[in-house]
């Protein structure tokens, strides 16, 4: 399993802001691909803070992978492209997400089915995702299709605690994993926040005052090995000791 996630680093070096003309004209943006099963970096990335977070998501790594991603990597292109690598992903999409649907069925909160669910409306039209008919506060498993015509299954959680849908697109089977445990499994993305608030910690590079490039681009790298090696070390301590080791603390020392 790999989260991918894009995280913006403010850049406060004059030279620096030349060098990337991101967000506000002084940021850069780091692409990260993390496994969750070793909580480790695999694939890192420094680019503009402009720069799409789509295109830099590594598909080498697609192969029987399944990748987690946050709303900014919806994108038709991108699910077509890792089902062609034969990978698979559970990606967060608008709430008010419109694929039209082809089949769908309630949910029990025990993942079992309820009902099938036409997907028309009252007067026999197609329906989206999102469609009034399907805010009746129901959970629902959608096989939908894309505006390029790409089948898509979706899971559509209702939240009662906040009142709202949270829409997940994945090419995950029913039979292999039902709406809940898709949304479980998408909450272990937050892992990689862990990460991007050390790697900011050490990526502000106020300090810097090299006119050169390469120089510049090189301190992003280097503050990005030095937030990993603490990561490393805190892994190590916590798995000689027994104890818990905070990451965050072990980062800033």
């Amino acid at each position: 399993v790999i989260i991918q996630d894009g995280c913006v680093v403010p850049i406060e070096n004059n030279g620096l802001r030349k060098v990337f003309k991101g967000l506000r004209g002084s940021a850069a943006k780091i692409h990260m691909s993390l496994s969750l099963l070793h909580l480790a970096p695999l694939n890192s990335v420094v680019t503009s803070g402009t720069a799409s977070e789509t295109a830099n998501l590594p598909l080498e790594l697609a192969f029987a992978v399944l990748f987690l991603c946050d709303a900014g990597y919806e994108d038709q292109k991108l699910f077509h492209a890792i089902d062609e690598n034969k990978g698979f992903f559970i990606i967060k999409v608008n709430a008010d997400c419109m694929y039209k649907v082809l089949w769908q069925c309630e949910i029990n909160h025990d993942g079992t089915v309820s009902r099938a669910v036409e997907p028309t409306d009252d007067d026999c039209n197609p329906i989206g995702v999102s469609s009034k008919c399907n805010k009746d506060k129901r959970c629902r498993d959608i096989i939908a299709v894309t505006s390029n015509g790409q089948k898509i299954r979706i899971a559509r959680i209702y939240n009662p605690s906040t009142q709202s849908y949270v829409n997940f697109a994945t090419n995950i089977p029913p039979e292999v994993m039902d709406i809940f445990q898709i949304a479980e499994l998408y909450r272990a993305r937050w892992q990689v926040e862990r990460f991007f608030r050390c790697y900011k910690g050490f990526s502000a590079l106020s300090g810097c005052r090299s006119g050169y490039t390469h120089i510049q681009e090189a301190m992003i790298l280097v503050s990005q090995m030095c937030a990993d090696l603490k990561h490393i070390i805190a892994v190590m301590l916590e798995t000689e000791s027994g104890c818990v080791i905070s990451h965050e603390k072990m980062a800033h020392s």
